[in-house]
């Protein structure tokens, strides 16, 4: 019995050292063949590593009347397959992770400019508006001011004028209606 027949005995018979004369014996042999079908050295090592490991594991499913080269060759062939595959889906899903950073790149870029041109906006409208009220009369300021900035309802407005509370509604309205037209003239403007 040949000393790589007599290892695979005795590891398969409890003895977990003697699988070492195995690997040591079909190593070289397993690099070369998956040296030719590997691009890299790392993934060469890794796929003769799982081989050895696979063999360890179907040890008791082997053949001793079969050659232990060809069957561990489809072994690494099998593994080789596996490491390409799960290489091609790492490239496919780091590929596929950059596009959506890109893209949640871009969109936080758009979101950001967005909300610049929006606080632009306003700030334009702001100042559009503050130019509008500084137009009005000085009654219409006084009434927008009781309004808006002091937060007081008509009845209190209307008491502190010495008016009606309709007339104080119906003049904020018109007011209103004025600084509209006057921001809309101002942005066509801008």
């Amino acid at each position: 019995m040949n000393p790589v027949t007599a290892a695979i005995h005795a590891t398969l018979n409890g003895n977990r050292d003697a699988y070492r004369i195995v690997v040591e014996s079909e190593q070289a042999m397993l690099f070369a063949y998956a040296s030719l079908r590997l691009p890299d050295k790392e993934l060469v090592e890794e796929a003769v590593q799982q081989t050895f490991i696979a063999a360890w594991e179907q040890l008791a499913d082997f053949d001793k009347a079969r050659d232990l080269g060809v069957w561990l060759r489809a072994i690494c062939f099998y593994k080789i397959k596996a490491l390409l595959k799960r290489r091609q889906l790492d490239g496919h899903n780091r590929r596929t992770a950059t596009e959506r950073l890109q893209q949640l790149i871009v969109q936080a870029a758009a979101e950001r400019l967005d909300a610049e041109e929006q606080h632009d906006a306003s700030a334009r409208r702001a100042d559009h508006l503050q130019a509008c009220l500084d137009n009005l009369a000085e009654q219409a300021r006084t009434l927008v001011e009781l309004r808006y900035n002091e937060g007081a309802k008509s009845q209190q407005i209307a008491e502190t004028l010495e008016r009606t509370p309709s007339w104080v509604t119906t003049t904020l309205s018109r007011v209103r209606k004025q600084l509209k037209v006057c921001i809309e003239q101002r942005e066509v403007q801008a």
